[in-house]
């Protein structure tokens, strides 16, 4: 299925779903079939009201699916099994400043799934995303709805994704905590 999965906790005005509704509209004219599913709470009634209704006004109710907060981990796993690009859209604001001394756990969990991501570039993660050629940094709603059509029908989605697990297996949790143990237990402690 052509899915672009945004798994978040929380949708606040540090997640830009303006750029996800503009690339929507180009797309929708061109491929029918794309279908953002994107988890979280909202963060206060006023902004899920407002972004609610901007979905309808553009009529893409059929394009955009808001999930809720997700607290399964089979329902998540399901999700990140059969969905084709994982997203991350933070913008900068007064209130976001956390992508500039954090890493992108969502990146990560896509790449554990083999899933091409895309990125708005915030995190220093997104630059391996380019680097290790399993995903791609976007700026504009423009080029995030050309990557998506590359990604999706331009047969680029094998490859991302091998390079994408492949990413993954390398920098996976378990070979840093099991180095990190090893590191400890040669440690001399007075």
């Amino acid at each position: 299925k052509n899915h672009i999965l945004m798994l978040i906790p929380k949708i606040d005005e540090g997640i830009n779903l303006e750029i996800i509704m503009d690339s929507l509209l180009i797309l929708k004219n061109k491929k029918n079939k794309i279908k953002f599913l994107i988890t979280g709470f909202f963060s206060n009634k006023n902004l899920e009201k407002k972004i609610k209704k901007e979905v309808r006004r553009r009529y893409l109710k059929k394009n955009i699916l808001f999930l809720g907060l997700l607290k399964s981990e089979r329902k998540i796993i399901n999700l990140l099994s059969n969905s084709k690009i994982g997203i991350t859209s933070y913008k900068v604001t007064d209130r976001h400043n956390y992508y500039e001394y954090s890493d992108s756990l969502k990146i990560r969990l896509y790449a554990e799934f083999g899933l091409p991501i895309l990125t708005e570039g915030l995190t220093p993660l997104s630059r391996e995303v380019v680097l290790n050629k399993f995903g791609f940094i976007f700026k504009s709603s423009k080029d995030l709805s050309q990557k998506i059509v590359e990604i999706i029908f331009k047969n680029k989605f094998k490859n991302l994704s091998k390079n994408s697990k492949i990413w993954a297996l390398k920098n996976s949790r378990e070979k840093f905590v099991n180095k990190l143990n090893k590191q400890l237990n040669n440690w001399k402690f007075i």
